[in-house]
């Protein structure tokens, strides 16, 4: 993931984290590979729970209800303007 950040944070190849709500970030047709292993309907929202392809575990909160289901791929952006992003 590309993120633009300070020099005076982070130098190259440092290792960081990177923070987001899962209500930032979005369905794409590319991007991040996620793997569903829990879609929770809950009326007005639908909350995934996946894992990257690293088996970084991630969250992705949608609005409204959503037809993706568990075991499906999809892919997911992080909105540069929405990521916080953590030195160690």
């Amino acid at each position: 993931v590309d993120l633009p950040v300070a020099r005076s944070t982070a130098s190259p190849g440092q290792d960081m984290t990177i923070g987001i709500r899962p209500e930032h970030i979005e369905i794409a047709n590319t991007g991040l590979p996620l793997t569903i292993s829990l879609a929770e309907q809950l009326g007005g929202n639908t909350v995934l729970h996946g894992a990257l392809g690293s088996n970084q575990p991630l969250v992705v909160q949608l609005v409204g209800q959503s037809r993706i289901a568990r075991g499906d791929l999809v892919h997911v952006r992080l909105p540069p303007e929405t990521c916080h992003v953590f030195d160690a």
